[in-house]
């Protein structure tokens, strides 16, 4: 493979591999020539030699119209099993090559996305200092289930045309792209986005600021919990526990007593049998010994 064409950030390598595989091992056209011998090892009454078990080939004679007799073969027909997947046509999507830091990066534009991303690896790699979030922000696509999240986010310099900012990016793990620039940096720099053909027009190249109508707030799933609204459910859970935490007097249960009872754990009394006759001797006096020191105590 050419390397121009592996700079190519848009290089089909799946589409070239193909091409080439058809090229090469496309099937020459059938000649009588091929039979040559052929008949001759099928039907003779010589022995043959062993040979491994044969490999169909899915060979069919074809229809034939004339006065040629029936024993005359003037051509096979060999078909070849080839699957039929789905297949349709698709735009590209619009990706560019910036500069992050300094260095190339490729970037999707994505007019779907509420923000900027950048991918872990791309911002290890170039050594980006990585700050975590307060807060993380949950990441929901299109399609229902999905449960990332936004734990990292990270300030790099962008350069692309006419723009030289240092921008804000969210950190996730990303499969294609090193970035996703999403409608922060369309709206902030007035971005015009063509398919057809493919276009980018960079209409400010200072990030402007982001406000307006079309401006709405992203929350986080974790609220802030301000002094006055703790102060109301600290409130209200008092009031909801008034009627279990009571003082003492209040209570209807019976009034305290001083302890003036003993609960014996050892009986000195109680007398514990054993057998002697199964203990020897030596185990027998030691056994007395704690026995007698035990009830002393």
């Amino acid at each position: 493979i050419p390397v121009k064409f592996l700079l190519n950030p848009r290089f089909d390598l799946l589409g070239y591999f193909a091409r080439h595989v058809r090229r090469l091992f496309a099937a020459p056209a059938f000649e009588l020539d091929d039979l040559a011998g052929e008949f001759r090892v099928l039907f003779t009454r010589k022995p043959r030699p062993r040979i491994s078990p044969p490999i169909p080939l899915f060979a069919v004679r074809p229809r034939t119209h004339g006065t040629e007799s029936e024993g005359n073969l003037e051509a096979l027909q060999r078909n070849a099993a080839a699957p039929r997947d789905f297949s349709r046509l698709i735009p590209e999507p619009v990706v560019v090559v910036v500069q992050v830091n300094e260095q190339p990066a490729r970037a999707l534009i994505d007019s779907g996305s509420l923000s900027d991303f950048m991918s872990a690896r791309l911002a290890h790699q170039l050594g980006i200092n990585v700050f975590e979030l307060t807060k993380p922000l949950p990441v929901q696509l299109a399609v229902q289930g999905s449960r990332a999240k936004i734990n990292f986010g990270c300030r790099a310099r962008l350069e692309y045309q006419r723009i030289r900012s240092e921008r804000y990016f969210d950190v996730i793990n990303l499969l294609n792209y090193d970035l996703i620039l999403g409608t922060p940096f369309i709206f902030q720099h007035k971005v015009t986005l063509g398919l057809n053909p493919a276009t980018l027009v960079v209409g400010s190249p200072q990030a402007l600021p982001i406000e307006g109508r079309q401006v709405r707030t992203l929350q986080s799933h974790s609220a802030d919990v301000l002094d006055d609204v703790l102060e109301a459910a600290r409130r209200e859970l008092r009031e909801y526990a008034a009627p279990v935490c009571k003082e003492a007097s209040d209570s209807p249960l019976p009034p305290l007593r001083v302890i003036n009872h003993r609960i014996p754990l050892i009986d000195p009394d109680k007398v514990y049998t054993w057998r002697p006759s199964k203990c020897p001797d030596a185990h027998r006096e030691n056994w007395r010994e704690k026995r007698d020191a035990y009830l002393k105590s």
